[in-house]
């Protein structure tokens, strides 16, 4: 099952992460359009993706491993890294 999480790139103890398991619901929460959306993670196979408009990162987890969640794969040079 693929996750979207977000990180709110506030100051330190000012932050947030919320995970979605689907791109409409992200959507909605975060202000941007589905279509954009999908567009970078499905068509354009991104591992993660910064809004800068929006001061937050997107990143897709497609494996959750217990105690840590890793990226699979090795596109965009995040292979195999602890979030």
């Amino acid at each position: 099952m693929t996750i979207y999480i977000i990180f709110d790139e506030k100051p330190a103890g000012e932050g947030y992460c919320k995970g979605f398991t689907s791109l409409k619901g992200l959507a909605g929460y975060v202000g941007i359009p589905y279509g954009t959306l999908l567009n970078h993670f499905t068509r354009e196979g991104k591992r993660w993706r910064d809004y800068p408009g929006k001061g937050i990162r997107i990143i897709r987890v497609d494996e959750i491993v217990k105690g840590k969640q890793r990226f699979v794969g090795k596109s965009d040079g995040l292979h195999d890294r602890n979030i």
